[in-house]
């Protein structure tokens, strides 16, 4: 039996190097030596997995150590941490993961007792602790009916205690067991903050507000705590979200229909030294090379129920051939904070993708309505953006109903939408106490204007967003005249994407 663990280790170890031999193929022998490190070894190789994912064969013996360092610190405070399973960290989670539970126990040492609880206030009347373990709950929950101190039931402190959650114990030490308020729980989360008495109960907002009167910097310690516990843990969150080596590239050329590459990439995100604020690096290119360049700058803030990121734009260094006006814009972008509850790669990555898309799409939008851009992408035509969703027109050729429109405007005449369908034969004017009337040619029924007023309008918009119409308003009329692509529509140089 005593040579079972052996085969076993020795089996765990076959399996690492079997994983790994093709990753450290030029150097077999860094591969024995990392697998044969004692500490390894002691541990059963179960942290043999993380460390090979985080070395390669260039890596030297510092980068090895160094890693086995922060393993060795997390193996002593695992039961400690948010989250005890290593492979839900990377190497740089770890070590942010480990700094901060070192830095967080080094400034508070002092205030937390044997028992495992962090004594936030004491004087000759009252006492408040934060229980860190399901012992220190029972500890100075004891003679109460919460659900938190129950033997042997340890599942209900861990599920008030998780995450973004905290539990604050107020002992009022002259009260004696007859009062349901000797003992009172404060259980926190980010969007909540509920007390219960010795029994259970949750108290009414008018006994907190008692309470709170009486003991109104009581409160105020137990709130600032819990508001450093969710800067602690966001802390961690955006670290990794502008972490410098996040980077995503988007070929959008199928946005502009063109037969150009078009790509927009997002680089070199990192944390100012501002509290709340980040910036990363935008660019846009056309067939792989930059047109322009962007600063993007992202200030974020944490609220009970959000994260709101308000984006903003700076130009760079770069001297842009096509101004595009992203300067002048900015954004909002809202998450939920359950984001910040033990951020995992995937999450990470998920929102900083959400952050680059809801850029991207400003800046496609400023890149479509920039008319001099469209035009060199698709070969010096100009082009519009045709609204298929609600008009339909796309105006492919000088036919029909819109060359009727260019030989009226062309004519020299003048007139509002109503007056080119009665020259075209749409409509028939008559006057009625001075007043002008209209009908459908053939047709009985009259009407004053403004019944008309809608009369081929999808028409009318989509000549109007192609840049073939345009109107001059004279009083409460709107007159018709060229737009700015009129020329070039008769002369067969615009398109509709």
């Amino acid at each position: 039996m005593r040579l079972a663990p052996i085969l076993i280790q020795e089996g765990r170890k076959e399996d690492l190097f079997k994983k790994y031999e093709e990753k450290f193929n030029s150097e077999l022998s860094w591969l024995v030596y990392i697998l044969a490190y004692p500490f390894l070894s002691q541990t059963n190789f179960k942290y043999g997995d993380f460390v090979l994912k985080n070395l390669d064969s260039n890596s030297s013996v510092e980068e090895f150590l160094d890693i086995i360092k922060y393993i060795k610190e997390f193996d002593r405070f695992q039961e400690a941490l948010e989250e005890k399973d290593i492979n839900k960290y990377d190497l740089d989670g770890l070590k942010l993961a480990i700094d901060a539970h070192k830095e967080s126990s080094k400034s508070h040492q002092r205030k937390i007792d044997a028992s495992g609880a962090k004594k936030l206030y004491e004087d000759s009347n009252i006492l408040i602790v934060k229980p860190l373990t399901y012992e220190a709950s029972c500890k100075y929950g004891a003679g109460t009916k919460w659900c938190t101190t129950m033997a042997g039931q340890s599942s209900y402190f861990q599920s008030h205690t998780s995450d973004q959650q905290a539990l604050y114990y107020i002992i009022l030490k002259k009260f004696t067991r007859d009062n349901q308020f000797y003992k009172i729980a404060v259980h926190m989360t980010p969007t909540s903050e509920v007390w219960y008495d010795s029994t259970d109960e949750r108290m009414s907002d008018r006994e907190k507000e008692v309470f709170s009167l009486g003991a109104p910097k009581m409160i105020e310690t137990i709130r600032k705590d819990y508001q450093k516990l969710l800067k602690e843990k966001g802390e961690v969150f955006f670290k990794k979200l502008f972490d410098y080596q996040n980077y995503k590239f988007e070929n959008v050329s199928q946005e502009f229909k063109t037969n150009h590459y078009i790509g927009i990439e997002f680089e070199k995100s990192e944390l100012l030294n501002t509290p709340n604020n980040a910036v990363m690096e935008l660019n846009i290119s056309v067939d792989e090379e930059n047109i322009d360049s962007y600063l993007v700058r992202i200030v974020y803030e944490v609220t009970s129920d959000k994260i709101i990121f308000n984006i903003r734009y700076a130009n760079d260094y770069f001297e842009p051939e096509f101004d595009f006006g992203i300067a002048s814009v900015s954004t909002n972008l809202s998450i939920g904070t359950f984001h910040l509850q033990n951020p995992t790669n995937n999450s990470i990555k998920s929102i900083f993708n959400e952050l680059c898309y809801t850029i991207e799409k400003q800046v496609i939008y400023r890149m479509k309505i920039n008319t001099k851009f469209m035009s060199f992408i698709h070969d010096n035509k100009s082009v519009w953006n045709p609204n298929r969703t609600s008009y339909g027109y796309t105006f492919k050729k000088n036919a029909g109903m819109v060359k009727k429109l260019v030989d009226y405007l062309d004519s020299g005449k003048t007139g509002t939408k109503l007056d080119f369908l009665t020259n075209i034969g749409n409509l028939e004017k008559g006057e009625l106490n001075g007043k002008p009337f209209y009908r459908r040619t053939g047709e009985k029924r009259w009407g004053p204007s403004s019944v008309w007023r809608g009369q081929h309008s999808g028409f009318f918009n989509s000549a109007k967003l192609a840049g073939i119409l345009d109107y001059d308003k004279k009083g409460n009329q709107f007159i018709l005249k060229k737009g700015p692509n009129f020329e070039k529509f008769k002369s067969g140089q615009l398109s509709a994407l």
